[in-house]
């Protein structure tokens, strides 16, 4: 015999499904709230002990998608200072003229990256900058982790 759990609100329905010679199975439906200690004691101790474990996987999901939501809220904000991103560049072997040469195009990036002190990994230009030289965007998290260390 087999016992599975039903839910309305926050009291349990139970249902006593029985499997019949064919493979059917056959379910006892019971009120919602109902009372089970009217069911043989080894029925009880598996209602109780299935109620527990849903109790406790409601619980363990619940506390892994909070998890989840701060870590999203509450990353670090990763902010490089010019001289790491060029430490960076210099790395894989690009030197601030060529940089300077790749924002030309844009006179207001080339302001940007002329006079600001600091970059947000969400700045306008870092993006297309890392594309034009070939760097995928999916690694910009990485990078600036790196970088943060030089």
């Amino acid at each position: 015999m087999t016992t599975k759990l039903h839910f309305y609100d926050t009291s349990p329905c139970v249902t006593i499904l029985r499997e019949q010679e064919n493979g059917v199975l056959h379910a006892e439906l019971r009120k919602p709230g109902a009372d089970i200690s009217d069911l043989p004691e080894d029925q009880q101790a598996e209602i109780k002990a299935i109620w527990t474990k849903k109790v406790i996987a409601d619980f363990k999901a619940s506390e892994e998608a909070f998890k989840k939501q701060f870590e999203a809220e509450h990353k670090p904000i990763l902010i490089l200072t010019k001289k790491q991103l060029l430490f960076f560049f210099l790395s894989i072997g690009v030197f601030e003229e060529d940089i300077e040469a790749a924002l030309k195009s844009t006179p207001e990036a080339l302001i940007e990256w002329k006079y600001s002190e600091t970059f947000l990994k969400e700045n306008v230009i870092i993006e297309p900058l890392f594309e034009y030289f070939d760097i995928d965007a999916a690694e910009i998290e990485a990078i600036f982790q790196y970088a943060a260390g030089l």
